[in-house]
């Protein structure tokens, strides 16, 4: 069993750098880009969604970061005694609860309008332009729903990045 510890602690930490990394690099960096730059920020995020797996990285590192801190969660708790009682306990499982919570707005507010804008932009590319009329509104509202999102994911995830990693110390 100490093998397959090992294996999931290893997986949870890297898919927990890559999700929380990731969150952050779209936060400060390239959400600020996309509205500061107009149409060709329109234009790089078109390209993001349309040609490159963005969409699918965020749900595969968070899955498994989710999935693997639900194992050694496990883990845990029926290893026997009161662990889920003790200080070290509750501040991981603080921790993983916002992270769950973290990755469930993540997929409904943000997976979602990520969709809902790759389709738009697909509809459009299609049509030989920019989005216009109700499919450019429909894709400013997703748009406010990622900005929104991002707001409520990135908070979730810094407080599981503190609760893990002061967790064993407590």
């Amino acid at each position: 069993m100490y093998v397959a510890m090992l294996l999931f602690r290893v997986l949870h930490i890297f898919a927990g750098v890559m999700w929380v990394g990731g969150v952050m690099m779209i936060a400060f960096f390239i959400q600020p880009a996309v509205r500061g730059t107009g149409p060709a920020g329109g234009q790089v995020m078109g390209y993001l969604l349309t040609k490159t797996p963005i969409a699918a990285y965020f749900p595969a590192v968070a899955g498994i970061n989710v999935l693997a801190g639900l194992f050694l969660f496990w883990r845990n708790v029926s290893a026997g005694g009161h662990w889920a009682g003790t200080r070290a306990g509750m501040t991981i499982s603080m921790g993983a609860a916002a992270a769950v919570i973290g990755f469930i707005i993540g997929g409904a507010m943000i997976g979602r309008s990520m969709g809902e804008i790759a389709k738009v932009l697909s509809v459009a590319q299609g049509a030989g332009g920019p989005p216009q009329g109700e499919a450019a509104a429909k894709m400013a509202a997703a748009q406010a729903r990622i900005l929104l999102g991002t707001k409520i994911v990135l908070p979730l995830l810094v407080i599981a990045v503190i609760t893990m990693a002061i967790g064993r110390y407590m």
